[in-house]
């Protein structure tokens, strides 16, 4: 079931009231607008109805998927605007709904205006997407003039103004900030998708997580900290990272990237992990078929969890939600993130909370069968960087020589790692060889040597391995 079988009549929407659509991602809101809405009003043009929505990737995927019912804004299109702004001289020939994000509405509203008329006085109807953007996303400049522009337009006319979200809940709990009076369409939300699993982590195992055959699958990776993920990339094979295209940080690397989620709903064939800003958080679609069956978020508030899980347009595998203590001790602009965020520390730390309850229904697991990893001991994390960065499994991979150790760079690499987690605390001097002897004896795995030929030269190499070593090695 999706959107249009439940809103069939224009008497769903009223006016002086912001009209919310609370649905599941992929339930069909952006299509019920593109393809339904303008029917149930026999008296309005498409191009009387303005679509905003809250990503730049999102616009251009939705004006490629919805191309017969919706063009992208232009805004050099000077004769929409006057259009919209009821300047009789302005002529429309493109008799489409506009499609374009919150800024350009920001421009609108705050740099053409006409003296004679108020700000678009010809627009019908007003669609406002993640219409939770206008309390969550604070960073959008002038974001502030909507809000105004549209308690303003509530009270003073008859336009039907619609917001469109899976997440209501910062709307509702933050109403005096906003101060719009709010009707809810459906009844029930619906929810068409949804995560086999749930589990919880902390980020000090997401890298290990994150390595070949350890999930099924691509997996998508939400975070707010760019020079972190740029990091994460280094460390994790066949991953990549995405920011938004207006940031400086943005590369054609992340532009082809972009492009072919646009164009085929779906990640490039060579990449396995996804790690991405918030420019994901929301509005583009994963199809069916695409292979990606992990979603993690390092955000943890209800928001950011339905969102993000919501890009894929099937029931996913695993649903992994991070635990990052410098995220969740981060002074929020709004107190529900803040208040749900906190929640989910509660919850992850066994102590009293309705963190699970405000994502229950996007999961198909029992609350007893969430499975909570906890953060380790400084001997546990040494033992993952260990089994990571330098244990060799079988006796297969000695072919691979990026595990051995035989220079003094490499060498005094394992001895910062020991140093890094306090493993060898006490020692006045932490040597090599004092290293090895712990990874010996209290890890149990076994030191390899011997000699060989590497690429600057013939050198003697130790192997941390998880088997003993043959005589002839």
């Amino acid at each position: 079931m999706y959107i249009s079988d439940l809103i069939t009549c224009h008497e769903s929407f009223r006016p002086h009231t912001f009209n919310l659509i609370t649905a599941g991602c992929g339930a069909g809101k952006s299509y019920f607008v593109a393809h339904h809405l303008p029917s149930l009003f026999s008296d309005v043009e498409p191009r009387d109805i303005i679509f905003v929505t809250s990503r730049a990737i999102t616009v251009d995927q939705q004006a490629h998927e919805y191309g017969s019912a919706v063009v992208k804004f232009d805004p050099e299109d000077t004769a929409v605007i006057g259009y919209w702004n009821a300047d009789p001289a302005a002529v429309v020939l493109n008799n489409k709904m506009r499609l374009m994000t919150y800024d350009k509405l920001v421009t609108i509203l705050t740099e053409h205006n006409r003296p004679e008329a108020t700000a678009l006085a010809s627009a019908r109807i007003i669609v406002l997407d993640e219409c939770h953007a206008l309390v969550s996303d604070t960073f959008i400049r002038g974001i502030e003039s909507v809000r105004v522009w549209l308690k303003w337009a509530l009270a003073a006319t008859d336009k039907i103004c619609i917001g469109l979200t899976a997440t209501p809940g910062i709307l509702y709990a933050s109403q005096q900030q906003h101060g719009l009076p709010l009707n809810s369409v459906l009844d029930v939300p619906l929810v068409p998708h949804k995560a086999k699993n749930l589990r919880l982590i902390d980020k000090s195992h997401l890298l290990e997580l994150l390595q070949p055959n350890a999930l099924p699958g691509k997996t998508l990776v939400l975070h707010n900290n760019r020079n972190e993920m740029s990091e994460w990339v280094r460390e994790v094979p066949d991953s990549a990272l995405l920011v938004s295209a207006s940031s400086n940080y943005s590369t054609k690397k992340m532009e082809t990237i972009r492009r072919h989620i646009v164009l085929h709903s779906d990640l490039p064939k060579s990449l396995r992990v996804l790690f991405a800003t918030t420019t994901l958080r929301e509005g583009v679609t994963i199809a069916p078929g695409s292979d990606v069956r992990n979603i993690v978020t390092v955000l943890p508030d209800e928001m950011h969890v339905t969102q993000f899980l919501g890009r894929c347009r099937y029931d996913v595998e695993n649903l992994i939600v991070v635990y990052a203590q410098e995220i969740t001790n981060y002074p929020e602009h709004s107190d529900y993130i803040s208040e749900q965020r906190q929640s989910f520390v509660d919850y992850y730390y066994g102590q009293k909370s309705d963190w699970f309850k405000s994502i229950a229904a996007l999961v198909q697991c029992r609350e007893e069968d969430v499975r909570i990893g906890r953060a380790d001991t400084p001997a546990d994390l040494f033992a993952r960087e260990v089994r990571r960065r330098w244990l060799v499994l079988t006796p297969a991979g000695l072919g691979d020589y990026s595990k051995y150790i035989y220079t003094k760079e490499a060498r005094a690499e394992l001895v910062k790692c020991a140093k890094k987690y306090g493993v060898l605390r006490g020692k006045h001097h932490i040597t090599y060889a004092a290293v090895i002897d712990y990874i010996i004896n209290h890890l149990g795995y076994y030191r390899h040597t011997g000699r060989h030929y590497f690429p600057d030269g013939r050198h003697n190499y130790d192997v941390i391995c998880a088997f003993p070593q043959k005589e002839e090695e």
